[in-house]
């Protein structure tokens, strides 16, 4: 009955073997605990009646062959143990199961002496086989749902790593370019007003004198404000009209 729990490691889910289901695990427990409990019942008898033992040494006696074989039976079943562990744990198992069986055999004997050790190996072997089947279950469940976990978390992975790989082709956003900006005009249309031609033709002849005018002078030479002036000198220095020869 020593069975080794399935690998979840690589598994695929839908490829393990499915859980017998609430029935088939029921019906093991229900073996378990009545192969066992008449096991124990007639040990407990024996070492009280024929044995002359104490209660309590009784217990002992009757109790420690069974629990011995079912928590042997467990224990490598759920750990990775190797052949050297097995092979002392089925000596451990055979001898706990000759004991418990003597036992029921000496009590029985009376009532079915040919077939009296017969009675007790029955009651231990179905108690054993119903212990695989609920460890065995036990041991699906438990694979089927670390496969489900390794396959959600390489599903997550994949999703993780195809997210940054479409992030990564994503050309990076580039940023609105400002409009240029227009120059400034620098230059204004010149007024084509007689007094304004005469103020730019002074003001040209003082520049070549080296005595340019001042805005102020300007517009007072014309009875206009310093504005007007100012005007009539940006069109000079503009360049807006040729320079008189």
């Amino acid at each position: 009955m020593i069975q080794d729990m399935p690998n979840p490691k690589h598994a695929n889910p839908d490829s393990l073997p499915e859980p017998a289901g609430k029935g088939g695990v029921l019906a093991a427990w229900l073996v378990l605990v009545m192969m066992g409990g008449t096991s124990v019942t007639f040990n407990v008898w024996h070492a009280v009646h024929s044995g002359r033992m104490l209660l309590p040494l009784a217990l002992l006696a009757a109790v420690a062959p069974v629990f011995a074989a079912m928590g042997l039976s467990h224990i490598v079943a759920t750990h990775k143990c190797g052949w050297f562990m097995k092979a002392i744990t089925v000596g451990v198992m055979l001898g706990a199961m000759a004991l418990s069986a003597g036992a029921i055999a000496a009590v029985i004997a009376p009532v079915s002496m040919h077939l009296s050790w017969l009675f007790g190996g029955v009651l231990d072997a179905a108690a054993l086989i119903a212990l695989g089947v609920i460890l065995t279950e036990h041991g699906r469940e438990a694979a089927r749902q670390a496969a489900h976990d390794a396959a959600a978390a390489e599903a997550a992975r994949r999703a993780t790593e195809d997210a940054a790989a479409r992030t990564a082709e994503v050309p990076a956003a580039v940023p609105p370019q400002e409009p240029a900006q227009v120059p400034r005009r620098t230059a204004s249309r010149a007024s084509r007003d007689p007094e304004a031609e005469k103020a730019r033709t002074a003001y040209r002849k003082s520049v070549r004198a080296s005595e340019p005018l001042s805005e102020r002078t300007l517009g007072e030479m014309f009875g206009r404000s310093r504005t007007w002036g100012a005007n009539r000198i940006r069109e000079v220095d503009n360049g807006s009209l040729k320079l008189a020869q």
